[in-house]
């Protein structure tokens, strides 16, 4: 009889070390399935942050020569005056252009040092400028060593195309703009065309000419042919989309992403060992405890058969060495029940180091708790979580009122009728930190600091809404700015600006919208007013504070402030309807002999 018990005991722990190690290889595998899918996720969020600010430089590049552009043609010299070639010359000193240079309908090029001359009349950009087409390209140097990026706007005169301007520099201009370190500096990227030659890569960047010939050397039984086939005809369609492949023994991921500039991909390159660091502690954890149990079982079994006294000694035993691993987790991890105020089981110290708390100041302060230091948005999420696996970002309260962003993921089970959660969570502050700065510089006038016409576009109507059934919606630009760039330079009409955008930011207050549109054009909501008397007021003291803060060298040049206003809700609720109303009561005020506020009437 006790031998069939033996038998019988040791058949239940074959069986159960089955199936931990088969729960265990199913849970590793799970978990890094999940992460490399929130890889790619996370990959795709920072290709389109990189490319959404390389499309922000090229405009603001657009703008910056349109107005250069603008201001040849509204000369009546030459085009390739001599005047015009200096003023360049100054420009791109100042600039990141490398060069600056005019070309006229005879498809020459001038800029002030040219040694021969020029002909670019074959260029595609030459040819879609004398369609009135704006446009950007990518050209080899003549010694091969470095690509050029080409920036052109047609120059107009009297409504007819009198040649174009032209802005260069090396395509490395955009390699900080793809700067953000990419899965802690072991991603990195590419922008190339559709198909593959690379125009500037990032500097741990490998394929020095052309991707698809470099990956050709890479086609192998998970990386065929026909794959690389599949990915070449994806960047000729525009299509996104990844691909995997192996080299010198390393997995990698390529995220591809079409930029939206000419057939210009961003290519990011991540190592697959990336998503193996975030799995690593989960597995080598999980490792850990399916070799742990099978010893507590192991031990339990020896003491079951061998009496009470050992058998406890022996669970107690494995009671402290689980929490002992339990301690020595890298992560944060709190284990906690789904009530009302998410009651703390227990926590490892990296939790408390986490929150830069000892345990009992911690719980001097807050108790027993979760709740207390949890965001209102994130208590709600917290409280209707479900049973299963899941990842999320969230804000906790630390010491001193410091807020830190976690990255965390979350066990949840029934235990004794009740939901408790296990937590193990990392800081991503710096992360989220470096994306929101990303973020809100793709919304900054680069001159001026202000907001800039994207912002316009995509945040004003939400600040007409807060500002409820009261407000003023004003256009403005400086009257005789020309004179200035005419007379002193680019340089210096730069420096008007900025005086002007200061004396917007000290004139108006810190929550109504300030922007700037472009040249010399501005516009600001102000929040919260309806008295005609108080608008003409404030406008006036932005005039007023204008002209007193003007160097007097500036005096000869004429400049005033005009301004047009338009009324909320009186002439409208939302953007597109108060600027096109406001813009005709500016029209009116420079039709009245400019410096002036003029208020729109029907």
């Amino acid at each position: 009889m006790q031998k069939k018990k033996r038998w019988i005991t040791a058949g239940l722990l074959i069986l159960t070390v089955g199936v931990i190690i088969g729960a265990s290889f199913y849970y590793g595998t799970y978990i890094h399935d999940i992460l490399e899918k929130e890889t790619n996720a996370y990959a795709q969020e920072l290709a389109q942050q990189s490319i959404k600010l390389i499309n922000e430089r090229v405009d603001n590049d657009y703008l910056y020569l349109e107005g250069i552009s603008d201001s040849i043609g509204g000369q009546k010299t030459s085009i390739h005056s001599q005047r015009v070639l200096d003023i360049l010359e100054q420009k791109s000193g100042i600039t990141r252009f490398t060069r600056l240079a005019v070309v006229d309908l005879d498809g020459i090029m001038y800029y002030n040092g040219m040694e021969q001359q020029i002909l670019v009349k074959d260029r595609a950009y030459f040819q879609k400028a004398l369609q009135g087409q704006s446009s950007v390209e990518s050209y080899v140097a003549e010694d091969g060593s470095s690509r050029t990026m080409v920036i052109s706007v047609p120059i107009y005169r009297d409504g007819e195309i009198q040649g174009l301007v032209l802005g260069q520099y090396t395509m490395d201009e955009l390699e900080h703009l793809m700067s953000i370190r990419y899965f802690n500096g072991e991603g990195y990227n590419y922008i190339t065309d559709s198909k593959g030659e690379v125009l500037v890569h990032s500097a741990k960047g490998d394929a020095r000419q052309n991707v698809l010939e470099d990956l050709k050397h890479v086609i192998s039984r998970d990386f065929t042919a026909p794959d690389l086939e599949k990915f070449a005809d994806n960047m000729q369609k525009g299509e996104n989309g990844y691909i995997r492949y192996q080299k010198s023994g390393e997995d990698f991921i390529l995220e591809y992403t079409a930029t939206g500039i000419n057939d210009w991909y961003l290519l990011l390159v991540v190592p697959c060992n990336v998503v193996d660091v975030k799995t690593r502690n989960v597995i080598d954890g999980t490792a850990f405890y399916c070799v742990f149990i099978l010893l507590v079982l192991g031990l339990m079994a020896f003491g079951m058969l061998n009496g009470r006294r050992r058998n406890h000694r022996q669970i107690r035993r494995a009671y402290e060495n689980i929490r002992s691993i339990y301690r020595t987790v890298p992560s944060a991890i709190v284990r906690f029940r789904l009530d009302d105020k998410l009651s703390i089981l227990d926590s490892n110290d990296g939790f408390y180091q986490f929150m830069e708390y000892t345990m009992e100041d911690y719980e001097e302060r807050y108790g027993r708790f979760l709740q207390p230091v949890l965001e209102e948005e994130d208590r709600e999420w917290f409280l209707k979580l479900k049973e299963g696996l899941i990842s999320r970002e969230f804000l906790i309260l630390c010491r001193d009122g410091q807020r830190k962003w976690a990255y965390g993921n979350f066990d949840v089970q029934m235990q004794e009728g009740a939901l408790v959660v296990q937590c193990a969570f990392i800081d991503i502050s710096r992360q989220m930190q470096q994306l929101s700065e990303a973020v809100q510089s793709a919304s900054r006038d680069p001159l001026t600091g202000l907001k800039n016409k994207r912002a316009l576009e995509q945040e004003v109507e939400s600040v007409i809404t807060e500002s409820g059934s009261a407000g003023a919606f004003m256009i403005m630009d400086l009257d005789n700015f020309k004179n200035v760039n005419d007379t002193f330079g680019h340089p210096n009409g730069d420096k008007v600006l900025q005086l002007f955008a200061a004396c917007l930011k000290n004139t108006f207050r810190g929550d109504d919208f300030i922007g700037r549109l472009g040249g010399d054009e501005f516009v600001v909501f102000m929040k919260n007013v309806n008295e005609r008397q108080k608008i003409s007021r404030k406008a006036e003291q932005l005039m007023d504070n204008f002209q007193s803060s003007l160097p007097k060298e500036f005096s000869g040049c004429k400049l005033s402030v005009s301004i047009g206003v338009a009324s909320v809700p009186k002439d409208g609720i939302t953007q597109p309807v108060l600027y096109r109303k406001s813009d005709k009561a500016l029209y009116e005020a420079k039709k009245r002999g400019k410096n002036q506020v003029c208020f729109y009437e029907e």
